[in-house]
């Protein structure tokens, strides 16, 4: 399965965070709306070179089965609008992103 969203830590027990990749054309709106699932957008991280973005965002957690489905979703939908990169793209960004949690916790060790 392509890793194209991660969970975050949060302290609340009735909502959900998270953040995921998507295009600059927002690709995934669609899928949510597919899916009947409301979502608060968050900060965005854009780089103008780069056509895609990682996009914060929180859900209740009642609809975190349906927006899990809608972002596994993305993938297919990427390659339909010509997006041939996006799951080297999403692979490079959670590598990195694995990469310093695990710096993270062997400097704590």
């Amino acid at each position: 399965m392509i890793q194209n969203y991660m969970r975050l830590k949060t302290w609340s027990p009735f909502s959900r965070q998270y953040m995921f990749i998507d295009t600059t054309e927002y690709l995934a709106d669609n899928l949510f709306c597919n899916h009947k699932v409301p979502v608060k957008f968050g900060k965005e991280m854009v780089n103008k070179d780069i056509k895609y973005v990682i996009i914060s965002c929180k859900i209740h957690k009642r609809y975190e089965e349906q927006f899990v489905k809608a972002l596994q979703e993305l993938p297919n939908k990427m390659l339909l609008f010509g997006h041939t990169d996006y799951i080297e793209y999403c692979k490079k960004i959670f590598d990195m992103l694995n990469d310093y949690q695990q710096e993270k916790t062997d400097r704590k060790s």
